[in-house]
């Protein structure tokens, strides 16, 4: 699988922030898992499970 990426620049009260994240992981329709690129940096992981027709969300972030 490639590795995907998105940037993104936010602005603060004293200047502009980069926000990058790199997509490490995409498995349909269970989990996504994305790091943050930029300080504080982390690993997040959103996994997704069907109940009985709706979708429970599970999000879990470790910071390094």
């Amino acid at each position: 699988m490639r590795t995907l990426d998105w940037h993104r620049m936010y602005d603060k009260a004293i200047g502009k922030k980069p926000n990058t994240n790199i997509f490490v992981e995409v498995v349909r329709p269970e989990r996504i898992v994305f790091k943050h690129a930029v300080f504080p940096h982390f690993v997040a992981t959103a996994s997704f499970e069907d109940r009985e027709g709706r979708t429970q969300l599970t999000y879990h972030t470790v910071f390094e």
